[in-house]
């Protein structure tokens, strides 16, 4: 049984079982997102051992050769010793174009009582959403991902944000939105529709502009000209474009659905995962 060696903690990993797993069922929090090996939010640093040969399935070599593992799908055969990717510099020289980071919010927790304690805010939430998914300028921001599941993440990032519990676990907004050309009158417009949303619901001036100090504050991680890459650590990862892989079981088309089986090699795109036959792979792009 392989040991896991991780911020001054022993761990035992099963047979078959996933870094990631192994880790959260002995009580020690890295942080993830998708479990599919797509987002790369729990990428860590091998400093000891050797890293699975499935890793060239989800990483490039750039990153294997840092000794970098995701932790969703790394099983491990022999022991390991793992350490969270690299920070940057305390004082780093910014990178033009990049956001800095938004200064620590202060919890609030009367805000969060005042709003019955997470009930009114899911009420808002709820409407809100509801609307975005029907107006024609938000909604193309949000292809392929479910109004339920959109409800949740902004959510508990909402609570987390106001109460300062450590609730949410999705990617912060520079990298949630990495990929998303947002202008100023696209944030605005969700803006405007946001205090109409929060007037329908009988909310306080003073409440409506504590939450709107909150979404202000990642405005410069959101808005911006071009996509940005997404960082981990001080790491820029490449999530657009196409990658190779052969299938271990059988799946269908993305795009067609038609049957693909296993053993077969396909392209995927590298953000969404969405999966291409040989007839359709030139159209995955175009479909993203």
């Amino acid at each position: 049984m392989p040991i896991l060696t991780y911020q001054r903690h022993c761990v035992p990993c099963h047979d078959g079982e996933t870094v990631l797993a192994a880790l959260t069922r002995h009580g020690l929090n890295i942080p993830f997102s998708c479990k599919s090996g797509v987002c790369r939010r729990c990428m860590l640093r091998c400093t000891d051992g050797e890293v699975p040969p499935a890793m060239a399935t989800f990483l490039p070599p750039p990153l294997l050769a840092q000794g970098l593992v995701l932790a969703c799908q790394c099983r491990p055969r022999h022991d390991l010793a793992l350490a969270p990717v690299d920070k940057p510099p305390a004082n780093p020289t910014p990178e033009p174009g990049l956001p800095q980071p938004a200064d620590a919010l202060q919890p609030n927790p009367a805000l969060w009582a005042a709003l019955g304690h997470g009930q009114a805010v899911r009420t808002l939430l709820e409407r809100f959403y509801a609307q975005v998914y029907a107006d024609p300028v938000l909604s193309p921001f949000f292809g392929r991902v479910t109004l339920d599941r959109v409800i949740d993440k902004q959510y508990a990032f909402m609570r987390q944000c106001i109460t300062g519990e450590p609730v949410y676990l999705g990617e912060q907004p520079d990298n949630a939105h990495h990929w998303m050309v947002i202008s100023e009158e696209v944030f605005d417009r969700r803006q405007r529709l946001m205090r109409q949303t929060q007037q329908a619901c009988g909310w306080s001036p003073e409440q409506m502009h504590a939450w709107a100090q909150i979404e202000e504050r990642f405005r410069n991680h959101i808005v911006k000209a071009q996509p940005r890459p997404k960082r981990i650590g001080h790491l820029s990862v490449d999530t657009e474009g196409l990658d190779s892989v052969v299938l271990d079981v059988g799946t269908v088309c993305d795009h067609c659905g038609q049957e693909i089986p296993a053993n077969t090699l396909v392209q995927f795109h590298k953000r969404l995962g969405l999966v291409g036959c040989r007839d359709c792979t030139p159209f995955i792009h175009a479909a993203t």
